[in-house]
């Protein structure tokens, strides 16, 4: 397999969804920093606005649902990403005995997430996604 250039890479549609996919799961674990730290009176700024119609978490949200119709190509560990946040976000409110603020939740809780969906999509979800690939060719 030949090396691709930044370029090439950059210019991807596929890639340009995977950072869309990433963008929606750190609003995803922006949002759910709110409720677990439970600061009174600090909320979602779109929830704000709309007065809790609606908030950046539910969009994401939405916006995975629609995604989830759109296949992953080969690197995305943005899905694994996605399903660590709210226990790695739990598990940090629960090691702060409560004390933890928002932003720290949520800005540990996107590197943490990020590096186990990393670990687990390279350990786990590449092999099974390889796996996956070969069969659907053979069967074409």
């Amino acid at each position: 397999m030949a090396a691709r250039t930044l370029h090439e890479v950059g210019s991807s549609h596929e890639n340009n969804l995977e950072l869309i996919r990433y963008v929606a799961t750190c609003l995803v674990i922006c949002s759910h920093s709110f409720p677990l730290t439970m600061e009174a009176g600090v909320s979602d700024s779109l929830s704000t606005i709309t007065q809790g119609q609606t908030s950046f978490g539910d969009l994401a949200v939405a916006f995975w649902v629609y995604a989830d119709k759109v296949p992953m190509h080969a690197g995305a560990a943005a899905g694994a990403m996605f399903l660590w946040a709210l226990p790695v976000q739990q598990v940090l409110v629960a090691l702060s005995h409560g004390q933890i603020a928002w932003y720290a939740n949520a800005g540990l809780g996107i590197v943490i997430s990020l590096l186990l969906g990393v670990v687990a999509y390279a350990c786990v979800e590449r092999g099974i996604m390889g796996n996956l690939h070969k069969g659907a060719t053979r069967r074409s």
